[in-house]
């Protein structure tokens, strides 16, 4: 063999050497037990969303998924504990908007949500509507539009705390509609939703399957869904898009993050184990019998999905002068 032709091999080898480790995580991961972190108490939709993945997850990985519940601060600590995790793939996160899109913008947190993180997959959105107490004269969105432009001290929209997803969620309809409200913050979404069917407000906006029962009940009247698509649990109620404001859409959402750095190929084979979870029909099933929608995609696409929320979200913050406690 010439000396050339010698060179040309070994650099071939190096080449293949080098490129080895890439491909080796992925074939053999996982080759120990798996953290799932839920920055919130147990019960909640994070955590049913957690232990729904732990339970598939397990057997198909032939490895344990632990959830474990590390609520406080909003879900910033569960959060924080990811983002300073060894981006190794054995350490994954389920996130609301609170800690990666809008609590940023309030207070300095000890991560960086656009930095200190690399998103997996969405796992499913939660649908939230706009309700009025019977008594309010309104038939639908644009007709409460139509009343708050017409009021000389504007409408009070009830939400499940200051600086909420809900709460941003009635400043960003206020801003593109141009009707006067303001938010009654309450502590909870069942404390808000019973201002509304008491009517302690005009209206309100909180998740479905906190309104539902006093919809059935006959206590409120659902115009609205904020999000971008009707949901299975009501597909009959209109999305605001749909009521003549393209442009506004507000869905609250449950995401999988990993530690910035952990290999792309375990990110890709993560979201895709888990959007073959979301897809079957038993996986759907469970999502959306706790209220939820599910909604897998690439990572890449959530990677853009919270960009876009990050900006949304802070603009509306500014335009509205929200200040939080």
């Amino acid at each position: 063999m010439s000396h050339r032709r010698l060179s040309c091999v070994r650099i071939a080898a190096v080449a293949c050497l080098a490129a080895a480790p890439m491909a080796v995580p992925a074939q053999s991961y996982p080759a120990r037990p798996v953290r799932l972190i839920a920055p919130f108490p147990p019960g909640g939709s994070v955590d049913q969303l957690a232990r729904l993945l732990s339970a598939k997850l397990a057997p198909q990985w032939k490895q344990s998924v632990v959830v474990e519940n590390r609520p406080g601060a909003a879900g910033a600590i569960g959060v924080e504990l990811v983002a300073k995790a060894p981006p190794d793939g054995y350490t994954f996160v389920l996130s609301s908007p609170g800690a990666i899109a809008i609590n940023p913008h309030f207070r300095k947190m000890p991560y960086d949500a656009a930095k200190d993180l690399a998103p997996v997959t969405m796992i499913a959105t939660i649908p939230t509507a706009i309700a009025v107490h019977p008594s309010v004269p309104v038939r639908n969105v644009a007709d409460l539009i139509a009343l708050g432009k017409g009021s000389s001290r504007g409408l009070l929209y009830s939400v499940s705390g200051s600086g909420s997803q809900t709460h941003l969620a009635g400043e960003l309809l206020a801003s593109i509609t141009g009707a006067k409200m303001a938010a009654v913050p309450y502590k909870g979404t069942a404390p808000a939703a019973l201002a509304i069917a008491s009517g302690e407000v005009n209206f309100g906006i909180s998740d479905l399957t906190t309104l539902l029962p006093l919809v059935q009940d006959r206590r409120l009247r659902i115009l609205a869904v904020v999000d971008a698509q009707r949901p299975t649990s009501a597909p009959d109620v209109p999305t605001v898009a749909e009521s003549g404001y393209p442009d506004y859409v507000a869905s609250g959402w449950v995401a999988m993050f990993a530690p910035a750095g952990t290999p792309a190929d375990i990110v890709r084979k993560v979201s895709q184990d888990v959007g073959r979870i979301l897809n079957s029909p038993e996986g759907r099933q469970a999502v959306i019998q706790g209220g939820m929608e599910p909604a897998p995609g690439t990572p890449d696409a959530l990677g853009t999905f919270v960009t876009a929320e990050i900006g949304k979200w802070g603009r509306v913050i500014r335009t509205a002068h929200i200040k939080v406690e």
